[in-house]
């Protein structure tokens, strides 16, 4: 559940109208909680980073693991590694601490003394992260400056509305749409209060979402309002066999 049982009560006080008689308040709640849970894996999945971001993490990684390739040198011929197992079991000080859930639920601790018997994967390891880092880069190099629209999360917010619009429709049996108040010039109406309310409620539980003011809520509800008309028209012309 993305919206808890209060926060539907505190939508529809926004909106200043109760869900008409006839409509199922567990159908309206379960729809408005699949619009929000769409809307936020939508905009997580478009939020990916840009190129530059990725290549420079990359390139991180590649200096970083020259460096500690550089400073693990001489560890891969077997004297080295031999007086590291001898330091090991020296010094019994340096341990690891390996946490496990009994069957019972109980949290279980087990001290291990270190291993230093894999050292040699360990180096052979940071030489391939280095090359893998290292290519990586160079693929996420040649995507840089292509031109390519970067995602705002626009996108995903207008299918956000849309998706509200189609539940608005259904629910309150009228096309969503907007207006204006004459003495301030704001946008308003239930529906832009619907969004609005929905999507604040959002926000309070993810902050790292944009603020959707109520001028960007009329342009998206704006938007779906017309796509809703298209398809009715549409669907009418269907059923009466026109063009």
């Amino acid at each position: 559940m993305i919206y808890e049982e209060s926060e539907f009560d505190t939508i529809l006080k926004k909106v200043g109208k109760p869900l008409p008689e006839n409509k199922s308040r567990s159908d309206f709640e379960e729809r408005l909680n699949d619009c929000a849970m769409f809307f936020l894996q939508n905009y997580g999945a478009e939020k990916a980073d840009a190129p530059s971001v990725i290549r420079d993490r990359l390139k991180k990684i590649e200096n970083k693991s020259k460096q500690l390739i550089d400073l693990t040198k001489g560890l891969e011929s077997s004297s080295a590694v031999v007086r590291l197992r001898r330091q090991a079991a020296k010094y019994q000080k340096i341990r690891v601490t390996r946490k496990s859930l009994t069957p019972s639920g109980q949290l279980e601790e087990q001290i291990m003394p270190s291993d230093f018997s894999n050292v040699d994967e360990i180096i052979k390891g940071l030489k391939d992260l280095e090359l893998y880092a290292r290519v990586a880069a160079a693929d996420e190099n040649k995507k840089v400056g292509q031109g390519k629209k970067r995602h705002t999360g626009k996108v995903a917010r207008q299918t956000f509305v849309n998706d509200l619009a189609g539940l608005w429709s259904d629910m309150f049996d009228e096309l969503p749409g907007s207006s204006i108040n004459p003495h301030t010039g704001e946008p308003g109406g239930p529906f832009i209060r619907f969004i609005m309310a929905c999507y604040e409620l959002l926000r309070n539980e993810w902050p790292m979402l944009p603020e959707l003011d109520e001028n960007a809520a009329r342009y998206h509800s704006r938007k779906s309002g017309e796509a809703k008309l298209k398809r009715l028209v549409k669907s009418d012309m269907a059923k009466s066999g026109k063009n």
